[in-house]
C-alpha cells in the first residue's frame, strides 16, 4: 500500500504550520509562487493557493529565508495530492493577442480560459458595440496591466507558449537551485518596472490595487470554490510585487471585466457584445464549410434573449440549426414559466422539419456560449431521422478549425454519435470535443471496431487532439505596416512544414508571413477582385513565401541585420495574368529573355511579374521562378545598403539561388496546358469528393444486421468454402442495397451529378500526376510533406472504382419518378459500392489464389478479416509500384521510349480491316467517334453533355474527317453504348457474367469500356445520349492499352488478336529487351553480348532442341558470373482475376509449365552445357550461371512467387530505382 493512499491533508495542518513558522513570510511566497513556473507542477494549483492562504495567515517576518533543500524535504511528506484537482487538458503556457503583441499567460486548471479571453477582448475593442467609452478605458487598463504582467513573468522565466510536459507525478516538484532562484525572481516584480508599464499604456498606477491581496481577504480556513486568489493574485511587499498564483492572471482579466461591466451597468451590453463575436465566428465557419443561410422565418420565440438563433442549408434536404445560448445575466429575472431551451429547439426542428414537402432532416447545434463561469448543456436523443451535437464555443472552434471544412462533416460526426448512443454506455463527463477526438483518430466511428462497446468513457480523448491542434495552429500576433504604420495582425500557421502563416481572419489581399528572419516578411499582393484572382494569386504568393523560407538558411546572415520593422515582399501583377486562363492565351509567347522590374520603397520590394513572364514559367524547369527570387534578393540589396548593412554579391544570388532551387524541375508554380492534355481542363467540374470514413464505419457496424444471416457467423470460420460463401453473401446483400438505394433516386438528377463527380475524380488523377514530380523535387527535406503527397490520392482509385460502378447501376435500371439528389446518401451509395467490391476481392483471393484469410464475428458484432495475403503480396506491391511510379515520374528519363502507336491503331489497313471484319467497323471509326465526343465536349466544356439520338448522330459525324456509312456508325455507338437491361445482376444476352461484376478489371460492360450512356426517358419517342469528355478520353486510352499490352478480350487467333495485337506483342518485346540491355551498358561495367544468345540445332549455343533465346547476356569477369536474363514484357494486373492470370502464365497450373518452367530448362541446361559458354568467356567452368527474369512493369507475381518459383522474379522498374547490384545481391541471398 502507497504510504500516501490514505493522505489527509488535515492530519498534516500542524506539519505544514510548523514549516512555514521556521522561514520568513516573504521568503516562503515568493518560492512558491515560483514552483507553479515549472510545468512539472501544473495543475496543482489548488494545493499551492492552500499553501500560500496558510503562509499569509500564519507566516512571519524577520526569520530566515526558506532554501531548496528544506521546500524538497517539505513536499516530500506533505500536500502529495488532491482529489480535488483534475488531469490537466491545456498546454502549460498559452498566447493571448493584445493590443501591442503576444502575451504568454499560464491556464492553470483554466482550460479555455485563453479562448474565453480572446473572446472577451475581441468583442469589446475589435467590434462595433454599444460599450460606452469609459468602460472601455477601464477594461483596456486592467487587459494591459495584467497581460505585461503576465508576459514579463514567463518571459523572465524563459517560458514559451504552447508549451507542455506530461508529468504522472502528483507531488510538487522542486527545481535545481539556481532554476528555483530564477523563478523566484520571475514572479517578482519591482515598484519602479511596474510604473514604467503603467506609463507606457497610460494606466493609472492604483489599478493595481484591483488585483492586490488585501489583510482583510485572509481567512484561516481555505476554501477553493471562493477563492480570493483567482481575482487577487498580487501581494505588496515595501518596494515589489510577488504574484502569488501566475496561473490565475488570465482567469483574474476575464472575471474582472466581467465584474466592470455590472458595476458599470453594463453587463446586458458586453454580453451582448461576446455572443454577437461568437455568433460572427459561427457564420464565418459555415461560410467556409460551404453552408447556405436558409432564409426561413423560424417560430416566434420567447427566449429572444438568450438564445441566437441561425438555420444553414447543409445539404439537399437538410438544415443544420445552429442555437447559441447565451444564458442569463445578472439583470434578468427569467420567469420560471418561460420557455426552455429545448423546448423551444423541438419547437424549431419540427417546423424545419415540414419544410420542402416534410422530407428535411436537421442537424441542431446547441452551443454553450459560455460567457459565465460554466454551462451545462445536456444533449438531446434526436427523433425521427434528425440528428443533435452539443457544444461549448471553444470546443465548437476547436472542432471547425480541425480539417479543412466540408458541408457535411458535422452531420457525419452526428450519425456516429447516435450509433454509439443507442449501442454502448456513454461514460459521464464525455465532452463532445473527446468523442469527435476519438472518431477523428478512429476512422470516423465512435464504436470500437474489435471489442465490444459495452461502456465507454471518452472523457480525455481530446486532450492531446487539442494540445496538438492549438499549438499547430499557433496563433499570435506579427507586426504588419498598414496605412505606413505599424499594426498587430492575428496570425496561424498555413504550412506544416515551414513557418508559414496566414492572417486568421478572413481578407480579400492575399498576404503570408514567413517567420524564420529576424524580422517579419510579409509576402502581399492587393490586387484580387474576385475568389478566382485570389485563388491565382495564393499560388505565387506561396511560391515565393516557400522559397524565402528555402534560401534563408544561405541569406540570413546578410537580411538578419535588418531586425526589428517588417519588410513586405508585394506581387504586381499584370492584369492579363489574372484574367486570361486559357493556355492559348500564352502558349505562342516568346521566350521571356529580359529582367524582371522591380521598385523599393522604404522596407517593401514590389516586383512586377509580366504576362509574358508565362512563357518562362509554363516550362518544365523552374527558370522563372529562380528570375523572380533573383530579383527580390536583388531588391533586397537596396534595403541593405538604406541600413547600412551589407549586400549579397551578384555571383552569391545567382549562385545560392541554383542551388536552393535544385533540381530545376522543382517547380511551385505549375501550368496545366489543358489544351495539349483534356483531362487538365478543370471546367464546370463539381468539387472532389471522396470515400467518407463514416460512412465505411457504419456499413462495418451494420454489416451483420444488414445480413441477417439464417445462421450466426462463428467467431472463427474454419472452412474457406464457408468464408467464401460469407464473402459473396455480403457482396450479393451489398450490391442490392446499392441497386435499392439508387431506385431511390431521380436518374437525370443522379447521373448528371455521378458523371461530373467522375470528371473530377479524372481531373483530380491527372492533375496529381502533374503536381507529384515537381512538388516532391521541392519538398524532398521535409519527409512528412512527400509521405503526404504520395498519399493525397489514396482513396481516389476506389472511389472511382465505385462511382463507376454505380453508375453501370443506375443506367442498367434507370427511375424517372425518385426523389432528388443529395450528398449524404450518395457518400452511403459510394461506400456500400466500396465495400462490395473489398468482399468480392476478398472472395477472388480464396477461391482464385489460395488465400485463407482468418474470418469471423468479433466481440464489437462486426465481421472481422484478418489477412497475410494483403500484408505479405498486394501491400508491398501497391507500395513498391507508387515508389516506382514517382521514381519514373520524376526520373522520366529511365522511362521506355515510346513508338508512334497512332500508324498502327488509325488509318491503317490492315487494322481497320481486322476490326471491321470482328467488330463491324474500321478502328479509325472507333478513333473518330471517340475524338468527335471530345471535340463536342471541350467545345461546350460541360462536364456532363446530352444529345437526343437525331442530333447526336447529324453532330457526331461532322467531326470525322473520312465520310463513315450509317451501319457502321451505329456499329462503332454501339460497342460504346451503356444500355439500360432487363436485369442488374444479369448479363445480357452475348455477354457473360463476369462483364457486370464491377470489381473485375477489363470487362465488356464496364463503363469505362462503355463511356457513352444511353437512356430512353418517358415520354420521348428518341433515345438520349450523355457522356463526359474526360471519361471519353480515358476510356480511348484504356482500350488502346489494352490492345498494345495483348489484354483486350477478342477471339482466340481471330482477325484483331493474329492481325494487330500481334504486332505490339512483338514490337513491344524488342522495345524492352533494348531498353534493359542499354540501361545495364550506361549503369554496371559488365560485358555485354550485343544480341540475343540462341540455343537450339543451329543456335549459337547448340542444343538438341529450341531452348530459347537468352534476351540479354551479361557477364561479370571479375566476379566470374554470367547473367541470363529473361525480359518479360507484362503489364501490370490490376485485380485479384488478373493476378492469377498473371501466376498461372508464370507458374503454370494444371500440371502445364509457365514462363519459368521454359527459363528453369534453359538455365539447367547453361549449368549442364557450361563448356559451350567459350564462345564468350575464357575457362567457362569457373563461372556461375544466374538466370532471372525481369518483368517490365512492377506485377504481384514478383512477391507472389516470391517462394513457389524456381527461378527469382524482379520488376525491371524495381531494379532500375534500387540499382543492379542492390537486386542482385538480393537474389543471391
Amino acid at each position: 500500500m502507497d504510504e500516501f493512499d490514505d493522505y489527509d491533508e488535515l492530519d498534516h495542518q500542524q506539519e505544514i504550520r510548523d514549516f512555514i513558522l521556521k522561514y520568513n513570510r516573504s521568503s516562503l511566497l515568493k518560492s512558491v509562487a515560483a514552483l507553479q513556473l515549472s510545468p512539472m507542477n501544473q495543475g496543482k494549483d489548488l494545493r499551492m493557493e492552500m499553501l500560500v492562504n496558510e503562509i499569509l495567515f500564519s507566516g512571519k517576518t524577520g526569520l530566515e529565508d526558506v532554501q531548496r533543500g528544506a521546500l524538497e524535504d517539505f513536499f516530500a511528506y506533505n500536500l502529495s495530492t488532491d482529489y480535488m484537482e483534475d488531469p490537466i487538458s491545456s498546454h502549460f503556457a498559452e498566447n493571448v493577442v493584445y493590443f501591442n503583441g503576444n502575451y504568454t499567460i499560464l491556464p492553470g486548471i483554466n482550460t479555455d480560459i485563453s479562448d474565453k479571453l480572446k473572446a472577451l477582448l475581441s468583442s469589446i475593442f475589435l467590434t462595433e458595440n454599444e460599450l460606452s467609452i469609459e468602460f472601455k478605458a477601464k477594461a483596456d487598463h486592467f487587459a494591459s496591466l495584467l497581460l505585461s504582467c503576465s508576459g514579463l513573468i514567463a518571459r523572465t522565466a524563459g517560458i514559451k507558449p504552447y508549451t507542455f510536459t506530461d508529468n504522472e507525478d502528483d507531488s510538487i516538484f522542486v527545481p535545481e537551485a539556481s532554476v528555483l532562484a530564477h523563478l523566484t525572481g520571475a514572479v517578482t516584480i519591482q515598484k519602479v518596472v511596474l510604473e514604467k508599464i503603467c506609463q507606457s499604456y497610460a494606466i493609472p498606477v492604483e489599478t493595481i490595487n484591483d488585483f492586490l491581496i488585501r489583510s482583510t481577504d485572509i481567512n484561516e480556513e481555505y476554501n477553493p470554490y471562493e477563492s480570493i486568489y483567482t481575482s487577487r493574485p498580487f501581494f505588496e511587499l515595501e518596494d515589489e510585487f510577488i504574484c502569488l498564483t501566475p496561473a490565475n492572471i488570465g482567469f483574474t482579466l476575464y472575471n474582472r471585466i466581467r465584474y466592470l461591466a455590472t458595476e458599470m451597468k453594463e453587463e446586458r451590453v458586453l454580453r451582448k457584445t461576446y455572443h454577437q463575436w461568437q455568433s460572427d465566428k459561427i457564420v464565418s465557419y459555415a461560410k467556409q464549410a460551404g453552408w447556405q443561410m436558409a432564409g426561413i422565418k423560424l417560430p416566434e420565440s420567447q427566449l429572444k434573449d438568450r438564445l441566437i438563433e441561425q438555420v444553414y442549408q447543409i445539404d439537399s434536404n437538410k438544415l443544420a440549426y445552429v442555437c447559441l445560448v447565451m444564458g442569463f445575466s445578472s439583470e434578468m429575472s427569467p420567469d420560471d414559466d418561460a420557455q426552455t431551451v429545448y423546448e423551444r429547439m423541438d419547437i424549431v426542428i419540427e417546423h424545419l422539419n415540414l419544410t420542402n414537402g416534410g422530407n428535411t432532416r436537421v442537424l441542431s447545434i446547441m452551443i454553450g456560449g459560455s460567457f459565465d463561469d460554466q454551462m451545462m448543456l445536456m444533449w438531446k436523443k434526436p427523433k425521427d431521422g434528425n440528428h443533435a451535437l452539443v457544444f461549448s464555443f471553444s470546443d465548437f472552434e476547436i472542432v471547425a478549425q480541425s480539417e479543412e471544412p466540408e458541408p457535411l462533416m458535422l452531420w457525419k460526426f452526428s450519425k456516429a454519435h447516435n450509433l454509439a448512443a443507442t449501442r454502448a454506455d456513454i461514460g459521464f463527463g464525455s465532452d463532445t470535443i473527446d468523442m469527435f477526438a476519438f472518431y477523428k483518430n478512429n476512422h470516423g466511428s465512435l464504436l470500437p471496431s474489435d471489442d465490444a462497446p459495452g461502456y465507454i468513457v471518452y472523457m480525455g480523448a481530446g486532450t492531446d487532439f487539442v494540445r496538438e491542434l492549438v499549438r499547430y495552429r499557433n496563433e499570435h500576433a506579427a507586426r504588419r505596416i498598414i496605412d505606413d504604420r505599424p499594426v498587430d495582425v492575428v496570425v496561424r500557421r498555413a504550412r506544416p512544414f515551414a513557418p508559414l502563416y496566414k492572417l486568421e481572419y478572413e481578407s480579400r489581399h492575399n498576404a503570408m508571413l514567413v517567420e524564420v528572419f529576424r524580422f517579419p516578411l510579409w509576402v502581399t499582393s492587393y490586387q484580387a477582385k474576385s475568389r478566382s484572382d485570389y485563388s491565382r494569386i495564393s499560388i505565387y504568393i506561396e511560391a515565393v513565401s516557400f522559397w524565402m523560407f528555402r534560401l534563408s538558411a544561405k541569406i540570413g546572415e546578410f537580411l538578419n541585420p535588418l531586425r526589428g520593422m517588417p519588410v513586405e515582399i508585394r506581387l504586381s501583377f499584370d492584369p492579363d495574368l489574372l484574367s486570361k486562363s486559357d493556355v492559348s492565351d500564352y502558349s505562342n509567347l516568346k521566350k521571356f529573355e529580359q529582367e524582371l522590374d522591380f521598385t523599393v520603397e522604404q522596407q517593401t520590394v514590389e516586383l512586377a511579374v509580366p504576362f509574358s513572364l508565362s512563357s518562362l514559367l509554363a516550362t518544365d524547369d523552374n527558370a522563372g521562378e529562380r528570375l523572380m527570387m533573383e530579383t527580390i534578393l536583388m531588391g533586397f540589396n537596396i534595403i541593405l545598403k538604406k541600413s547600412s548593412c551589407a549586400q549579397m554579391a551578384e555571383e552569391f544570388i545567382r549562385d545560392v539561388v541554383a542551388d536552393v532551387m535544385s533540381p530545376a524541375h522543382a517547380k511551385m508554380i505549375l501550368f496545366s496546358d489543358s489544351s495539349k492534355n483534356p483531362l487538365l481542363d478543370n471546367r464546370n467540374l463539381p468539387p472532389p469528393r471522396y470515400l467518407m470514413d463514416t460512412e465505411q464505419e457504419l456499413i462495418m457496424d451494420h454489416l451483420v444486421e444488414m445480413l441477417n444471416p439464417k445462421s450466426p457467423i462463428p467467431e472463427k470460420i474454419v472452412d474457406p468454402k464457408e468464408k467464401n460463401k460469407l464473402c459473396m453473401d455480403l457482396v450479393g446483400m451489398l450490391l442490392t442495397r446499392v441497386e435499392t438505394k439508387v431506385a431511390q433516386f431521380n436518374t437525370p438528377d443522379l447521373l448528371s451529378y455521378l458523371v461530373a463527380l467522375n470528371e473530377r475524380l479524372i481531373f483530380q488523377s491527372e492533375y496529381n500526376s502533374l503536381l507529384l514530380p515537381p512538388k516532391i523535387a521541392c519538398y524532398s527535406n521535409f519527409e512528412a510533406e512527400v509521405a503526404a503527397l504520395k498519399k493525397q490520392d489514396k482513396k481516389l482509385v476506389p472511389t472511382s472504382l465505385a462511382v463507376r460502378g454505380i453508375i453501370e447501376f443506375i443506367v442498367a435500371s434507370p427511375n424517372f419518378k425518385g426523389q432528388p439528389v443529395n450528398l449524404d446518401d450518395i457518400d452511403e451509395i459510394i461506400a456500400l459500392m466500396d465495400e462490395a467490391i473489398m468482399w468480392a476481392n476478398v472472395a477472388d483471393s480464396i477461391t482464385l489464389l489460395g488465400n485463407d484469410p482468418d474470418i469471423g464475428l468479433l466481440p464489437s458484432g462486426r465481421i472481422g478479416i484478418w489477412d497475410n495475403f494483403y500484408k505479405e503480396v498486394i501491400a508491398p506491391f501497391n507500395n513498391s509500384r507508387a515508389e516506382t511510379e514517382v521514381f519514373y515520374s520524376i526520373n522520366p528519363d529511365h522511362g521506355m521510349d515510346e513508338f508512334d502507336e497512332g500508324k498502327i491503331f488509325v488509318n491503317n489497313e490492315q487494322t481497320d480491316a481486322a476490326f471491321l471484319e470482328e467488330w463491324g467497323t474500321s478502328f479509325t471509326t472507333i478513333t473518330a467517334l471517340y475524338g468527335s465526343l471530345q471535340m463536342l465536349g471541350l467545345e461546350h466544356g460541360e462536364s456532363l453533355m446530352s444529345m437526343k439520338e437525331n442530333e447526336f448522330l447529324t453532330e457526331v459525324p461532322k467531326q470525322f474527317r473520312k465520310k463513315v456509312s450509317q451501319e457502321e456508325l451505329k456499329s462503332a455507338i454501339n460497342l460504346l453504348v451503356l444500355d439500360q437491361r432487363k436485369s442488374v445482376k444479369k448479363a445480357p444476352d452475348g455477354f457473360i457474367a463476369k462483364d457486370i461484376l464491377p470489381w473485375r478489371y477489363n470487362r465488356a460492360l464496364s463503363f469505362v469500356r462503355r463511356p457513352l450512356i444511353r437512356i430512353t426517358y418517358p415520354g420521348d419517342e428518341q433515345p438520349t445520349y450523355h457522356w463526359g469528355f474526360r471519361h471519353m478520353m480515358r476510356s480511348y486510352m484504356s482500350l488502346t492499352s489494352l490492345i498494345s499490352s495483348n489484354k483486350l478480350r477478342v477471339l482466340e487467333h481471330g482477325p484483331i488478336a493474329s492481325k494487330v495485337m500481334s504486332i505490339f506483342v512483338k514490337h513491344n518485346g524488342i522495345k524492352y529487351r533494348n531498353e534493359v540491355f542499354n540501361w545495364l551498358r550506361k549503369t554496371t561495367e559488365l560485358r555485354l553480348i550485343e544480341y540475343e544468345v540462341t540455343i537450339c540445332e543451329d543456335g549459337h549455343l547448340i542444343a538438341d532442341k529450341n531452348y530459347g533465346d537468352i534476351d540479354v547476356m551479361a557477364i561479370d569477369d571479375q566476379q566470374k558470373l554470367i547473367y541470363s536474363i529473361e525480359c518479360k514484357n507484362t503489364a501490370s494486373a490490376r485485380v485479384i482475376h488478373e493476378i492469377k492470370t498473371e501466376l498461372d502464365s508464370y507458374i503454370g497450373q494444371d500440371g502445364k509449365g509457365g514462363h519459368i518452367l521454359k527459363h528453369l530448362n534453359r538455365h539447367n541446361w547453361l549449368n549442364e552445357n557450361k563448356q559451350q559458354l567459350i564462345k564468350f568467356v575464357d575457362h567457362p567452368l569457373d563461372y556461375k550461371v544466374v538466370s532471372f527474369v525481369w518483368s517490365s512493369n512492377v506485377v504481384p507475381v514478383v512477391y507472389l512467387a516470391k517462394n513457389k518459383a524456381a527461378l527469382p522474379i524482379a520488376s525491371f522498374r524495381d531494379i532500375v530505382r534500387n540499382g543492379f547490384n542492390e537486386t542482385v545481391s538480393q537474389f543471391q541471398n
